[in-house]
């Protein structure tokens, strides 16, 4: 059932696991009162408050404020060497391509160890990207029937790959620049250094050296 809690009984109850809708409602007679509905019930928490929040996700038509897929060069296609597919991504390829899963196993994913991937290939300005990659626009040619891992990446509202391309091109003043990036994995140990100045200041996103 709907019930009004005030501020510091709402900030108590955000924290509750029966608390399933951010903010789902509308603001009740005082200034500092929400109209909250607590139930697990969709349905009835839309009958409650008349509206019902989902948990957030990114949407594909979701405007993205930090970065913009459409003026990279897809490095999240070509700099990573695997792009895992379950199952369900399979039959989504499958039904995309009109082709039986077994087909689509076969035809566009291969093993690597232990994991089902994507099939790669060679590339114009990687060494190697997804088989899917329209290397000409730098596009997914399956973006909607595309896996799992690529709908959820970065997974955050920024893209270091995307800060590093633009930060490259405002620096050289050319927007043709494409930093050539490679993961590797190695050990690496710490060396003191005598005299030295210290580290350089870090700072997170948003913060400004006063």
């Amino acid at each position: 059932m709907g019930v009004t809690l005030t501020q510091p009984a709402l900030e108590e109850r955000r924290s509750s696991a029966k608390y399933r809708c951010e903010f789902s409602g509308i603001l009740s007679d005082g200034p500092k009162d929400w109209v909250l509905a607590i139930s697990d019930d969709p349905a009835q928490l839309r009958a409650t408050t008349g509206v019902f929040m989902a948990a957030r996700v990114i949407k594909d038509d979701q405007p993205r404020v930090y970065f913009d897929c459409n003026k990279c060069p897809a490095f999240c296609c070509s700099i990573y060497e695997r792009v895992v597919v379950t199952k369900r991504d399979i039959n989504r390829l499958a039904k995309h391509f009109g082709l039986s899963f077994e087909e689509a196993r076969d035809r566009y994913t291969t093993q690597f160890e232990d994991e089902r991937v994507l099939k790669r290939v060679k590339d114009a300005i990687f060494e190697r990207t997804c088989t899917f990659l329209d290397q000409k626009t730098r596009g997914c040619t399956i973006y909607h029937a595309r896996p799992a891992v690529c709908r959820s990446y970065p997974g955050r509202s920024r893209c270091a790959y995307y800060d590093v391309l633009r930060f490259e091109r405002v620096q050289q003043g050319d927007e043709s620049v494409v930093p050539q990036i490679t993961i590797t994995f190695r050990e690496v140990e710490e060396e003191v250094v005598d005299n030295a100045e210290g580290p350089e200041p870090i700072y997170e996103w948003g913060e400004r050296e006063e």
